[in-house]
This record gives C-alpha cells, sequence and structure tokens, in this order.
C-alpha cells in the first residue's frame, strides 16, 4: 500500500471524497492552507472522511483549514459537517445565502420538534452547524 504525503507546500492539491453520492472536497491553496467543501462519512469509521485523510498525513485541521463551503443542505453532502467545523475552529464558514434565510432557520427549529428521528433528515446537523458558526443575521 502506497503511503499516503500531504502535498508540497508550494501544490495545490484536490482531494475528492466519497462513494459516488454526498462527495466532500478538499483543495490545498499551498502553504498549509486548506478549503473543505460538504462533508461525507468514511464508511469504515463514520468520521468525515476528510479529517480521516488529514489524520493520515499529518495534517493539523484546527490550524490549516480556512474555508469550510457548504453548497447545499442534502443529507449526504452535510453528514459530519459539525465534526468539521468543530475540528476546524479558526476556519470561516459559508454556505448559500438561502441557508441563513430567516424562513429557512425557522423551519429547521421548528421541524426537528416534528420529527421522530431527525439524524436521518439532516436537521439535527445543520442545527449543530449553525450552534457552533452562526450564520450572519441568524434568528
Amino acid at each position: 500500500m502506497t503511503e499516503l504525503r500531504p502535498p508540497n507546500s508550494d501544490q495545490i492539491e484536490l482531494i475528492l471524497f466519497g462513494p459516488g453520492y454526498g462527495e466532500c472536497v478538499a483543495v490545498h491553496l499551498g502553504e498549509n492552507r486548506w478549503i473543505v467543501v460538504d462533508s461525507c462519512l468514511d464508511t469504515k469509521t463514520s468520521r468525515p472522511a476528510v479529517i480521516e485523510y488529514f489524520s493520515s498525513i499529518g495534517i493539523n485541521p484546527e490550524e490549516s483549514v480556512k474555508l469550510i463551503i457548504i453548497s447545499h443542505w442534502h443529507d449526504d453532502h452535510i453528514r459530519g459537517l459539525s465534526d468539521i467545523i468543530s475540528s476546524c475552529p479558526k476556519a470561516s464558514v459559508c454556505c448559500s445565502s438561502v441557508l441563513t434565510q430567516k424562513e429557512f432557520l425557522l423551519y429547521v427549529l421548528n421541524f426537528q420538534n416534528l420529527m421522530t428521528n431527525t439524524n436521518l433528515s439532516g436537521v439535527s446537523e445543520i442545527r449543530c452547524v449553525f450552534r457552533r458558526k452562526p450564520p450572519p443575521d441568524s434568528v
């Protein structure tokens, strides 16, 4: 098996994780600066695949991840996102403005109360994300 190594500081690298749905992307910008787009879980560990990858190449996400992008709210793109945000407390988080609209946030808050199993709905995940990194002008 080939040993994984981090990219050189002058290299740009793009890594795609995922089983064909719910992909996550990690982008090395150089100088140990990373961007993470979305999240997917490693099928063996049930942890975010990108965090497993960083661990395997000796990258400290707390220091290295500068930006986390949430492309859209589908379960297969946000599972594990709150764990990524917890692992990268210094990173900025950005998302579509629709995810920060008052109507959407009220929907998430109210929908969780109606569902019997919110872990499957993604509602719990997005609530955890916004608890850690509140969107601008949140309710």
